[in-house]
């Protein structure tokens, strides 16, 4: 944030969950891992952060520096719990709002996650806890290899040009007063904190990166 007085900007400290460093690749299962097998192999260090309120330098964060913007965006999907809603509803939505905010000459929706600790206790409910680790959803190898799962034959031609896989958070019922979202400024990860992680499914392995903690990191 260039020109930007972040001293200025309100915060508060709060516990993060990084990923202690280590030998072996981190693995991760999101489903029920087979018999002997742990759910994850690595170990989480919580580490208190101080977490500021970017809402006052909204207008000077981007998406291409900083990594995330916050918009006011109002929808139309009367039930961010009805798979039907968000598909046929939220999915244009977050379309056109990103077609928008970034000026993409072309933009596919095409996963959610729905996370609701209480709803998360039902069994069969298909809602997820909040996610408790500092982490980020795509690495180099798993973000073209996503376009090739979802795009087919077109994947190929449009790793040629400029793309990115980007979220849209929202509350679904007013502010998040348990479990908010933090973000971490792009410009202040450092390589050496990113560590691939395999995301194991049962028809297919995912990779993310688990992130190690950085006193650098805004």
């Amino acid at each position: 944030m260039d020109g930007v007085t972040r001293t200025d900007l309100q915060g508060v400290v709060a516990p993060l969950n990084f990923m202690e460093p280590m030998a072996e690749k981190p693995f991760s299962y999101n489903y029920d891992p087979p018999p002997g097998q742990p759910a994850r192999n690595g170990q989480l260090a919580e580490h208190k952060v101080t977490v500021h309120d970017a809402r006052p330098v909204n207008d000077a964060l981007s998406l291409d520096r900083e990594g995330f913007v916050l918009l006011r965006h109002p929808t139309a999907a009367a039930d961010l719990y009805d798979e039907t809603i968000i598909t046929t509803v939220y999915y244009p939505e977050c379309e056109r709002l990103m077609r928008d905010a970034t000026g993409a000459s072309r933009v596919v929706a095409f996963d959610h996650i729905v996370r609701n600790a209480a709803k998360a206790a039902i069994k069969g409910s298909g809602i997820k806890m909040p996610a408790g680790r500092v982490h980020n959803d795509y690495t180099a190898w798993s973000a073209p290899q996503r376009v090739r799962d979802l795009m087919g034959d077109e994947a190929e031609e449009l790793l040629k040009h400029r793309y990115a896989i980007n979220n849209v958070w929202r509350p679904i019922a007013g502010p998040a007063l348990r479990s908010p979202l933090a973000l971490c400024d792009a410009g202040t990860l450092e390589k050496e904190n990113l560590v691939a992680s395999e995301l194991r499914y049962p028809d297919r392995t995912g990779e993310t990166y688990s992130i190690t903690y950085n006193p650098n990191q805004r």
